[in-house]
């Protein structure tokens, strides 16, 4: 089965010949009317490409939940930030110091994660595997790559992508309330105030209970304040990137009050959901 991740060979890539699938088309064919690849080769390029170009008796199906340690940390890299491109031109996001684009922004990007990723607590038993280096780097391809993963690889990704169009975005480690489970999220900075943003949450909502108005995902934990968010989580230190440097302290200018839902969705009213990679 050929997955996002999968190793393939062709005579058409330069070098060994291989290659890493990186999408898969779902709105168009390829000739005769076969499934269409997007596939990274060892230089960094893409190519868009037919299974009948592949040579069978090289391919390898990268099983998803073991493929981010079989891959060599050089192409998850080049994978990584190639998804991110493509996610930012595919939801049209915009670099910005409006604070309303900048909004705008973090809830296409936690809408996009809510569609499309799929929390998976085999990713836990996994993470057990990596080394403490390359982890984040690990966390963030799943989510990106694979579209799986838990509520840190969903952070990571949320961030990573609007750091990339100038949104000021941290990870934050947090307790949840009642269970003292742990739990990750994301703050973000807009018109000088942090506000939260909780994509793993949206998630599990939208998957018990559908929230859509006219077959739109309705975000309800986008853009939320400390009188709301804290009554589920007690926020604890901001992550580092590198997991071998040290935590932060959270910073004093988190709101108390959330953005208003109602507002937080009309900026999402003329844009059209993403499609399932």
């Amino acid at each position: 089965m050929l997955d996002l991740g999968s190793k393939v060979k062709s005579f058409t890539f330069p070098g060994n010949g291989t290659g890493t699938i990186v999408k898969k088309y779902f709105d168009k064919k390829g000739e005769n009317g076969e499934d269409l690849y997007d596939v990274l080769d060892e230089n960094g390029e893409i190519h868009t490409i037919v299974p009948s170009l592949f040579d069978d008796m090289e391919l390898t199906a990268v099983d998803s939940n073991n493929s981010s340690q079989d891959i060599d940390i050089d192409t998850i890299k080049k994978e990584i930030n190639y998804k991110i491109e493509e996610i930012i031109t595919e939801l049209g996001l915009i670099v910005s110091d409006d604070p309303i684009i900048q909004l705008k922004n973090c809830c296409l990007v936690q809408r996009y994660i809510v569609e499309n990723n799929v929390y998976s607590d085999n990713i836990m038993n996994e993470k057990r595997n990596y080394s403490e280096e390359n982890i984040v780097l690990l966390d963030l391809y799943n989510a990106l790559v694979l579209h799986t993963g838990v509520c840190t690889s969903n952070s990571l990704m949320f961030k990573k992508i609007l750091e990339r169009v100038g949104t000021k975005v941290e990870v934050i480690g947090l307790y949840s309330n009642g269970s003292n489970d742990m739990h990750a999220s994301n703050i973000v900075e807009i018109d000088g105030k942090y506000y939260f943003f909780d994509s793993t949450l949206e998630s599990y909502i939208y998957q018990q209970n559908g929230h859509m108005t006219n077959g739109e995902i309705v975000l309800c934990c986008a853009g939320l304040g400390k009188n709301e968010y804290c009554q589920l989580y007690s926020p604890q230190v901001v992550l580092p990137d590198d997991p071998m440097d040290d935590t932060k302290e959270l910073p004093s200018n988190i709101s108390e009050e959330r953005i208003l839902a109602d507002f937080v969705n009309g900026l999402l009213e003329d844009e059209p959901n993403s499609v399932k990679k």
